[in-house]
């Protein structure tokens, strides 16, 4: 299988009511580390 990985490197975020206005819906490409992904998913997370 062409680009095959021992562990899975990609992620998701899914926050479907923001304001109730606006959504977000994110796909992650791990691209060898999660570093990135993980600061990505935590910029977007909601507080």
């Amino acid at each position: 299988m062409q680009g095959w990985r021992a562990t899975m490197e990609d992620a998701h975020a899914a926050y479907p009511d923001l304001d109730g206005t606006t959504s977000f819906f994110g796909v992650y490409d791990g691209h060898g580390e999660q570093d990135v992904m993980k600061w990505e998913c935590e910029k977007w997370k909601v507080e």
